[in-house]
């Protein structure tokens, strides 16, 4: 019984493979057994798609800096591309990824291509006509966010379309982030 109840808290789709501390609070709300807590981190530890996919945390830690913090929900957002990805069933390769910088509410849409124009109609169709449109937009310098049109786009919207960096993936740290959790998921499941 105890190993069903891990497979399921753990590897499911539903478990997601969320670590050790999250798949233990999951099976706590439900079931209680002597040694528990040892018993799934050991299960969580030798699982082999974990070992392979997740990567190891960085042992220290960099000093905190906050340069901008947005007092309200699509005061500022960032929109970015997970590339490249394995082909879908539906001919989708790649990932539109869209992020409220507040509440840190993610939008993953599954694109065929990453033309400008594809960008731009997914962006409006998708975000704009659903949550409505941002104030700030951050995006990183891929040749379809400094296009013409997706300027256009962000000027009839009256959204305020700012770059990152070259070069500088922390320029836009959150997404990136969530970049990172969301293709450790896939890798689990693809």
């Amino acid at each position: 019984m105890k190993a069903k109840i891990l497979r399921e808290s753990h590897d499911s789709v539903l478990g997601a493979h969320r670590g050790m501390n999250k798949t233990y609070a999951a099976i706590r709300e439900h079931y209680n057994w002597h040694n528990m807590r040892a018993e799934v981190e050991e299960y969580v530890k030798r699982y082999p798609k974990c070992q392979l996919n997740k990567a190891p945390r960085p042992t220290g830690k960099a000093p905190m800096e906050i340069i901008f913090t947005a007092k309200q929900p699509y005061e500022r957002c960032a929109l970015d591309i997970v590339v490249p990805l394995t082909e879908s069933t539906s001919g989708n390769k790649y990932i539109l990824t869209f992020q409220d910088d507040l509440s840190k509410y993610l939008a993953a849409i599954s694109i065929p291509q990453q033309e400008a124009e594809t960008v731009a109609r997914v962006f409006v169709l998708n975000i704009v006509l659903k949550l409505g449109a941002p104030a700030q937009l951050l995006t990183d310098q891929g040749s379809n966010f400094l296009s013409d049109l997706f300027k256009n786009v962000c000027r009839l919207l009256r959204i305020n379309k700012v770059q990152t960096t070259p070069f500088r993936p922390e320029s836009n740290g959150g997404l990136e982030r969530s970049h990172r959790v969301l293709a450790e998921y896939l890798r689990h499941y693809v």
